[in-house]
């Protein structure tokens, strides 16, 4: 499904939360979703730097172009967040990844209600998907 779709569907799931506790709590909900790291992966090249809580990327690119991804944060609001992303890029083309500008964090409301230290880790991550998908893929 490209991300755009992906992003639809996850908008629609927050329009009918109420309040912005009920969509923090959504959140915290689908970062469990999200795979985690084996504690040899937990290296000082795969921590992300800008993030006010520690958080781990390790991604590949398939040989189809496609990027798989999990992280590790000892936050479970960092996990929300990131799980977002997740569901957003996990088995995303890398070029759909370097062509798409993810607008769920502004059409959602969430852009103003996070913290400039939670929107500076979002940003860090994704800088370093890509990354990954320059590296490792078509771009």
């Amino acid at each position: 499904m490209p991300i755009r779709e992906k992003e639809e569907q996850l908008l629609a799931a927050m329009e009918v939360l109420p309040t912005a506790e009920d969509k923090l709590s959504w959140l915290v909900e689908r970062g469990e979703r999200i795979p985690g790291l084996r504690a040899e992966e937990k290296t000082g090249a795969n921590r992300i730097v800008g993030c006010q809580s520690p958080v781990w990327v390790v991604g590949t690119v398939s040989a189809e172009e496609t990027l798989s991804w999990r992280i590790e944060t000892p936050s479970a609001m960092v996990r929300g967040l990131v799980g977002v992303l997740w569901e957003l890029y996990e088995e995303a083309t890398c070029r759909e990844i370097q062509e798409t500008e993810i607008v769920f964090w502004s059409r959602s409301g969430l852009e103003r209600i996070l913290s400039p230290t939670r929107r500076q880790g979002l940003a860090a991550v994704q800088a370093r998907i890509q990354e990954m998908v320059a590296e490792d893929g078509d771009g």
